[in-house]
């Protein structure tokens, strides 16, 4: 930019001695003459020119500025291209580096983990892959802690019953498996005996409820994992009112027990008695909707009478949250039992 400043002053000094020159060149005469003397002469001999032009006729002050101006837009402007401008290059895909990635069925990663007692390398040689690539898809969607799971389950239902706190002892105890479309959830008598099954629906609709039972109407759940809790009189004994829930419960020591519903309330004395309820502390626990919904309301109400006229010390759990908070899900976010009766009415 020196340079360009300079060589207008150079213009300048032209004009003023000689006057034959025209008074404001125009600017294609500026870019010429500018480069010109910028290749021939350099910038020494322009810097010596500046100054001689800086103590010419002040009187063209004016006409020196407006030179100044057209010259160094002139020099700045870049030369025109000859010839036909170059066509537009279509724009070509980004090429990836390397082989592309396999897909691979977790569900088979998982079940070769349960077979080789987690084991990741003795898992990718059953499955003939990687070990590297096993172990990449093995640390992503920690399919190792879902391998602990009893086999017969989806993925899908295993994180089911990992977000419900529910550990794999207590999962393998109660039997869960993947059916068509739903989770299998046995249920438990007292006595250690197996009633029936209690089906989750994975996607319900308007007509289909989320749960089925099939077993005996009006039963007791015990977890075959819990029932040395709740068969303690001296433990404080929980009612929830699902199998799954109460196994959260149970997964964390605490005594638990299960009604397939409020709909199918349990209110056989012999069932509760051999739980020895009679003197003993009982907390219900439904869930959060129970301050809402007229109908759960009223199945806590008359199981609450119910089990006092057993001769149980019965408190009831109020559980904070939206609606469709449950047991499980409060103890899942990492409540405990202290927490529960601080809750407790």
């Amino acid at each position: 930019m020196v340079e360009y400043w300079a060589t207008c002053c150079i213009v300048f000094a032209m004009h003023t001695s000689d006057p034959t020159l025209p008074t404001s060149p125009g600017e294609g005469a500026l870019d010429g003459l500018g480069r010109r003397l910028l290749a021939e002469h350099g910038a020494g001999a322009i810097y010596a020119a500046a100054a001689v032009a800086a103590v010419g006729d002040s009187g063209r002050a004016g006409w020196v500025r407006e030179t100044l101006r057209q010259a160094s837009a002139a020099l700045r402007r870049p030369p025109p291209r000859r010839g036909r401008p170059p066509k537009p290059q279509p724009k070509r895909p980004a090429r990836s580096r390397g082989r592309p990635r396999r897909e691979i069925d977790r569900g088979a990663v998982i079940d070769a983990l349960r077979v080789s007692a987690g084991n990741v390398r003795a898992a990718a040689r059953r499955l003939r892959l990687p070990r590297t690539t096993v172990g990449r898809c093995v640390v992503a969607h920690g399919l190792l802690r879902l391998a602990q799971y009893p086999a017969g389950l989806s993925e899908a239902h295993t994180r089911l019953l990992v977000a419900s706190g529910i550990s794999p002892d207590v999962a393998r105890a109660r039997g869960y498996r993947s059916v068509q479309g739903a989770l299998e959830v046995p249920v438990w008598s007292p006595r250690g005996e197996r009633l029936g099954s209690q089906l989750r629906i994975d996607a319900p609709s308007s007509r289909r409820r989320r749960y089925r039972n099939q077993s005996p109407p009006r039963v007791l759940d015990v977890s075959p994992a819990g029932l040395t809790l709740a068969l303690d009189p001296r433990r404080r004994l929980y009612v929830t009112e699902s199998p799954r829930k109460a196994d959260a419960a149970v997964s964390l020591g605490i005594a638990c027990v299960a009604v397939l519903g409020v709909r199918e309330l349990c209110l056989d004395a012999d069932e509760w008695a051999r739980l020895g309820v009679k003197g003993r502390e009982v907390c219900i626990v439904f869930d959060a909707d129970a301050a809402t919904n007229p109908e759960v309301m009223q199945a806590e109400g008359q199981l609450r009478a119910w089990l006092q006229a057993s001769g149980a010390c019965v408190r009831v759990v109020r559980l904070p949250g939206p609606a469709k908070m449950g047991l499980d899900d409060y103890l899942a976010a990492g409540h405990g039992e202290s927490d529960l009766l601080s809750l407790a009415e």
